[in-house]
């Protein structure tokens, strides 16, 4: 076992709401064993203390950019604009050559929120590092809804959306859910 401490990063799509809370808290928790730990978002407000990841801002235009296409496709599927941002479809995020360079100093990636145009799942893998994910919603095992509230086709297979237009065994949310188990598997 190495005396060395790992340098460990905590990804969000934001530097506001709960999971960025709760990174912070772990950070302040983890910064008295390990000077090693990154804190980066990629939208940020008035946070002073995390590196943003945004400094270029060409990279958040285009997560911006990617994010708004992303939602914009959504409007054919969605029931009504109270669900627009309640379902993402992670078919967006930022430039994989930016990711993986952002990732490189780092052993451990913590992963908190990474919609919002961030991070696509089918990235992960290429960062090749270890991951740890804390789940801030329950948006990584359904089909693209953030709470499901008192839907439960999750536990089985997603289709039927409540959330959606039309919505049919093979909705849009059976699609994300298939690809968010194909990606999460390898």
């Amino acid at each position: 076992m190495s005396d060395k401490a790992a340098k460990i990063l905590h990804l969000n799509a934001s530097d506001s709401g709960g999971a960025f809370v709760f990174a912070e808290n772990l950070i302040k928790g983890l910064s008295a064993c390990s000077p090693y730990v990154g804190h980066h978002a990629l939208y940020s407000g008035a946070a002073q203390n995390i590196n943003l990841f945004n400094r270029p801002r060409l990279h958040k235009s285009f997560a911006f950019g990617q994010h708004a296409a992303e939602k914009f496709k959504l409007l054919w599927h969605e029931k009504d604009s109270s669900v627009r941002f309640k379902f993402s479809m992670s078919e967006s995020g930022m430039p994989l050559k930016a990711l993986k360079a952002l990732c490189e100093p780092y052993d451990l990636i913590h992963l908190h929120w990474i919609n919002k145009g961030f991070i696509r799942l089918e990235d992960l893998k290429a960062m090749n590092k270890p991951l740890v994910w804390t789940c801030h919603d329950a948006w990584p095992f359904t089909g693209g809804c953030h709470l499901p509230n008192t839907c439960k086709q999750y536990e089985q297979s997603c289709g039927h959306c409540p959330m959606l237009k039309h919505p049919n065994a093979n909705d849009l949310s059976a699609k994300v859910l298939s690809a968010n188990k194909r990606c999460i598997r390898n």
